[in-house]
């Protein structure tokens, strides 16, 4: 399974940070790990050994000016994607891809040629998915489940139910 966010962050926080990712306190992190344990993927902080082998990943591949939630300019989203997401999805060929965020979402889907609602909220998305990439490959849209994205965007009760429907999905699609 391969999970996409939009990107690594800023300067300072990876400065601060000394290249890795807080250990401990960070929400992003901790809602993350919440989530994959309820579709049945145990991970660890993010300093500590893991159990289990997924893929995380960004769309962004670099740094941004500004710190975490600093805006981002939608083409750097477009040219990563384009010179390295495409050769991923051939290379891992994921049975799963889950995408945290509409701009994520939106960007694969485009890339893939994926008809789906432009014009309705990601939640229309995401009650549509999963989409399919190639022919066996399927992608989940969902919200980001950082403090901002369940404090405006969905809160984790509704976040938890998109995740549930993708636990429904693997029950009949993965073998583990």
């Amino acid at each position: 399974m391969l999970v996409v966010w939009q990107d690594w962050g800023g300067i300072p926080y990876f400065l601060n940070w000394q290249g890795k990712d807080q250990p401990k306190g960070n929400p992003t992190n901790e809602n993350l790990q919440a989530l994959l344990q309820r579709i049945g993927y145990r991970i660890g902080k993010p300093q500590e050994v893991q159990e289990q082998v997924l893929f995380f990943t960004n769309l962004i591949l670099c740094l941004k000016q500004g710190p975490l939630q600093a805006p981002i300019v939608k083409q750097y989203m477009l040219n990563c994607a384009s010179e390295f997401f495409w050769s991923l999805i051939q290379i891992l060929k994921p049975k799963a891809v889950l995408a945290l965020g509409k701009d994520v979402s939106q960007v694969i889907m485009d890339m893939f040629h994926i008809n789906y609602p432009k014009t309705e909220a990601l939640s229309a998305w995401i009650s549509q998915s999963p989409y399919y990439l190639q022919d066996s490959t399927a992608l989940f849209p969902l919200y980001h489940c950082g403090k901002r994205g369940v404090n405006m965007n969905r809160a984790m009760s509704l976040q938890t139910q998109d995740w549930d429907r993708i636990k429904e999905w693997l029950k009949d699609h993965v073998r583990r």
